[in-house]
């Protein structure tokens, strides 16, 4: 640190951060300044030595709270130096979802207990490890792939090694650059998927679940009871399979590979697979993922796991990692702590991600609709619960007959009529499952009937109410109405046409015993609250009309005889063949 400060500008000196290091952090960004300065002075072998050697001597006056805080946060061991290579591979960008455990810890869960997340950028390499993109932080995340610029696992990463080389840190499995990487999409990949029905999303797709054998301690399930878990061989009725297909009436089904297939020590059979790892748990879930990446690929000779199936399930020893699981969104891979692989809410919810849903939030708080699978994840075993509106949509599970579409800026502005559960068969002609209300470039609003029965009898939230969720421009959904029978919500729109429409939501009946899986009486339709203008201004402006001298809302002059019947604020008048507003 003396030859440093000696030989570079003083406008940086080492000694005065190293003497207030305050985490790991710190150091990290002290070292990784020194590197980029000692780089482009053209000292390389300089710059790689002090860059290991300043962060492990900085690192040594940590007490043990930060040690393990810093461990926790980015799933690695602690190390006594840095271990540092050149990194030159080709990578795709994946949005990395991370399983948060609760205040105690998960040795103290419940089943009532509930799991947060965070998330981070990382780099997928052509043999499927994965390294975190140290340089894009939570800003970088929502402003490219948070607005449906980028989408994960359809975009290319590229680095810019123009001033100073990319490194692969060995240890904290994160690459380190100067600054932020560019982002380039496939050419395959899709322009936007916002509000839209997600491709393969139908059909059947194979699982392979991996059991982790590592040199200190292995997964406590053994392959016949994962198999039971995720597959419902022997007893266990709720499950990943059974969940899946339940909420999807048979449109999506994870089933297992067809045969065994044999490795160079180990073989696939029954659609699991034990893996056995040269390294010890306390080097953190995320390296022993790239560890078990690397043998899967190694033990069947494939240049990449999902080649072997369409999704791959890591089942890690229980002291692997403190998270209960971490997954990646569009993508094969989901990863839990031990007994988490066998808990259906977080398999659902791990797997979502994978198929490219992203949360479903309440308020302020992007996790909290507990009345679906991509909200919180639960410490029971078994959860029947489905998706909620927006989720349900994407998906196109009931697309074909069961979806009803509004759109504040067309004269079919309204529903009214029955809304049924997501429990009725979507192959058979009836009453919508889903509403669907567009109202601008950026926002749709997404109503369902959440009946609490048969394969959604464990909702959580809403449980039979009428649940109206909206999404955002980075396709997370919002639960924002929670309608019992008689109850009416309203939201105002703008959908920058000079009117502000009002959407209303009125719950008419909610009845539970039809016959069937019962139903809710809704009523659906846009207002308008400016009219308020003269006479002649009024009749000139769309959507307003002049009535009992006043500047009323009349969109009924716009609409057909359908649309005029199933708006309850409009009446058809049969003589004048015109709908008129009712006064």
């Amino acid at each position: 640190l003396t030859f440093i400060n000696g030989h570079i500008n003083s406008s940086f000196k080492c000694s005065e951060v190293y003497s207030n290091i305050d985490s790991k952090l710190d150091v990290h960004n002290c070292s990784l300044k020194l590197f980029i300065l000692l780089t482009k002075m053209k000292v390389s072998s300089l710059a790689f030595f002090l860059f290991a050697n300043c962060a492990s001597t900085a690192e040594s006056r940590l007490g043990e709270a930060e040690e393990e805080s810093y461990n926790t946060m980015w799933m690695q061991a602690p190390r006594a130096e840095r271990r540092l290579e050149k990194f030159t591979e080709p990578c795709s960008g994946l949005v990395v979802h991370v399983s948060m455990a609760p205040p105690g810890g998960l040795e103290v869960m419940t089943s009532s207990s509930i799991i947060q997340e965070f998330q981070y950028l990382a780099c997928e390499t052509p043999d499927g490890r994965a390294y975190k993109v140290q340089a894009a932080d939570e800003n970088f995340l929502l402003a490219n792939f948070g607005t449906g610029l980028f989408i994960s696992g359809e975009t290319d990463i590229v680095f810019d090694e123009s001033v100073v080389p990319v490194l692969l840190d060995l240890d904290s499995n994160e690459i380190l650059s100067e600054g932020p990487p560019t982002l380039v999409k496939k050419a395959w990949a899709y322009s936007t998927r916002r509000n839209l029905i997600i491709p393969h999303t139908t059909g059947e797709k194979t699982v392979l679940v991996v059991r982790v054998i590592a040199a200190d301690n292995s997964t406590s399930f053994s392959e016949a009871e994962l198999h039971d878990g995720v597959f419902g061989s022997d007893g266990d009725l709720v499950n990943l399979k059974s969940q899946f297909a339940a909420c999807s009436h048979n449109k999506l089904n994870f089933i297992e590979l067809p045969k065994k297939k044999k490795g160079k020590s180990t073989e696939i059979e029954n659609s699991v697979v034990t893996i056995t790892v040269k390294e010890s748990t306390d080097v953190g879930g995320v390296r022993m993922r790239n560890a078990v990446t690397k043998e899967l690929n190694y033990q069947f000779g494939v240049d990449h796991p999902s080649q072997l199936a369409s999704y791959v399930m890591y089942c890690l020893p229980w002291d692997a990692m403190v998270f209960p699981a971490f997954t990646t969104d569009n993508s094969w891979n989901t990863v839990y702590k031990d007994r988490w692989c066998t808990s259906v809410s977080a398999q659902m919810h791990e797997i979502g991600h994978n198929l490219g849903l992203q949360h479903s939030g309440e308020g302020n708080n992007k996790y909290d609709d507990r009345s679906g699978m991509l909200g919180y994840s639960f410490g029971e075993s078994d959860t029947k619960m489905c998706f909620n509106g927006a989720k349900s949509w994407q998906l196109g599970w009931y697309a074909d007959k069961r979806h009803a579409e509004i759109d504040v800026s067309t004269t079919n502005r309204s529903y009214s009529g029955r809304l049924v559960p997501i429990l009725d068969d979507p192959e058979k002609s009836g009453d919508p499952m889903i509403i669907k209300v567009k109202t601008g470039p950026n926002t749709d609003y997404f109503i369902i009937f959440n009946r609490a029965s048969g394969f959604n009898a464990d909702t959580k939230e809403g449980r039979d109410q009428v649940l109206v969720t909206n999404t955002d421009i980075s396709n997370l959904s919002w639960l924002r109405a929670k309608l019992s029978a008689t109850q009416t919500w309203s939201i105002s729109v703008d959908r920058n046409s000079g009117l502000d429409d009002i959407l209303n939501v009125k719950v008419n009946s909610i009845n539970l015993l039809d016959g069937t899986n019962g139903h809710a009486e809704v009523a659906v339709y846009f207002t308008s609250s400016n009219c308020l203008l003269r006479k002649t201004l009024c009749r000139r402006k769309p959507g307003c009309g002049w009535q009992r001298n006043q500047c009323i809302r009349n969109f009924c002059k716009d609409y057909s005889k359908v649309s005029c019947k199933a708006d309850p604020a409009c009446k058809w008048k049969w003589k004048k063949q015109k709908c008129k507003p009712i006064k």
